[in-house]
């Protein structure tokens, strides 16, 4: 509903104060203050989201929202403005609005936002002060975070959620790579490699998960990371289905946003938060059955490029690494291999610029799996260039996601 069409007249309740000091309006990328000469924020990892630019007009039933932030493996990501909709949707309609970081003693902050304004501007005015002071703690709230604990912050928002029910749809949207140094989800190989049923009949038993039915939870950033911190892939896929798996065990609804987040670059500024260290994905094929095929994803991690070259930074690492890999090819008798080579998006280039690139790095890879002993015959390579990049999805290049969008993949198939 829109602020011009909100009928909403009644006397404003406030449900709880906004603790986080409203920070200088309009920051600029990164930790600078936009609209202020450079000027640095006094909470560094802070920054603003213009309400304008976010899109709550799909959003047409009542909705109550939290939105959980946190630091991701010592990161701060900037929120994706899809999940603002619905606390913009929500504070429009009169309905409870509020966030939380994501650490074990994490204290809701929210407010049921509603006029007391007679005249339409009046109402407008109100709802647009709201926003404003809404957006601005949201997304200065990485900025107090420590150690993170979702699991508790999850619990926190969905408790939240029922004390300000009002019977309108209750949404919480969730800013998380998943992984925690602390609490009862704890990072480790244990934790990880076991069945996501099995950890959330565990955590029910002990009264570990709060009462997400009715609930419906959006997750933003799962198995992500950026910096010197890498998630593989596998890992990735076990966060990305142990979390909505804990959601549904008490009656919720779990929904993994495909969103790339855009990192702040203010990390050293930040309150600490420890890193998790996993071993990378092994570059191997499983032994594959007629009608199977498998991928193995070349990313930066593994196998980098000089940059604007098809030439390896390190060869003698880039052979030692697709030799590996061109054994467990050979291993598949009559297998056919397809290389596709991706780049990121650049203003500098333009689209047959990257996907020659992309067809130049691919044949790289190819040529070094055929001097590693795969069959010539059995083995093609493709440029995609920039499809499916994500760089410059903010209008601006990420860095941050351009490292995900420069990759080789090796498709493996037996017909």
């Amino acid at each position: 509903m829109s602020a011009k069409n909100n009928p909403v007249t009644r006397t404003a309740t406030i449900a709880a104060s906004f603790l986080l000091t409203l920070l200088i309006a309009a920051f600029a990328t990164g930790c600078a203050a936009e609209g202020s000469s450079g000027a640095q924020s006094a909470a560094p990892g802070s920054y603003a989201i213009d309400p304008a630019a976010v899109d709550s007009s799909t959003i047409t039933e009542p909705v109550s929202c939290m939105v959980v932030t946190s630091a991701s493996q010592n990161s701060a990501f900037r929120i994706p403005t899809t999940c603002l909709a619905y606390p913009k949707a929500a504070i429009e309609q009169g309905n409870y609005a509020g966030y939380l970081t994501c650490d074990a003693n994490s204290t809701p902050h929210g407010k049921t936002f509603a006029t007391t304004k007679n005249s339409q501007a009046g109402q407008e005015k109100e709802i647009d002060s709201f926003l404003a002071d809404y957006f601005t703690s949201v997304c200065g709230a990485r900025a107090q975070t420590g150690e993170i604990d979702t699991l508790s912050a999850l619990n926190n928002a969905a408790n939240e959620l029922r004390a300000h029910d009002n019977g309108s749809k209750m949404v919480i949207n969730v800013i998380s790579s998943g992984l925690n140094p602390t609490g009862l989800l704890a990072g480790s190989s244990d934790l990880l490699n076991a069945d996501a049923n099995d950890i959330a009949n565990q955590l029910a038993s002990m009264g570990a998960l709060a009462n997400f039915s009715g609930i419906e939870v959006h997750f933003y950033g799962l198995g992500q990371a950026s910096g010197e911190q890498v998630i593989p892939n596998s890992i990735a896929t076990k966060l990305q289905s142990l979390y909505p798996t804990l959601v549904e065990a008490t009656g919720g609804v779990a929904i993994v946003e495909p969103d790339v987040l855009t990192r702040l670059g203010c990390d050293a500024d930040l309150p600490t938060v420890s890193t998790i260290d996993f071993e990378q994905d092994s570059l191997s094929f499983p032994h594959l059955e007629h009608g199977q095929s498998a991928q193995v994803v070349l990313n930066e991690t593994v196998l980098a490029f000089v940059g604007d070259s098809a030439e390896f930074i390190d060869p003698a690492q880039a052979k030692t690494t697709l030799a590996e890999l061109a054994g467990t090819i050979t291993s598949n008798s009559g297998a056919t291999v397809i290389v596709e080579g991706y780049t990121a998006t650049s203003p500098a280039f333009s689209r047959s610029d990257l996907v020659d690139l992309s067809q130049r790095r691919a044949e790289a890879v190819r040529d070094a799996l055929i001097a590693a002993g795969v069959n010539p015959g059995s083995i093609e390579a493709i440029g995609r260039g920039d499809e499916g990049a994500t760089s410059m999805n903010t209008g601006t290049f990420d860095e941050t996601a351009a490292k995900s969008d420069r990759r080789v993949i090796v498709t493996l198939s037996l017909a």
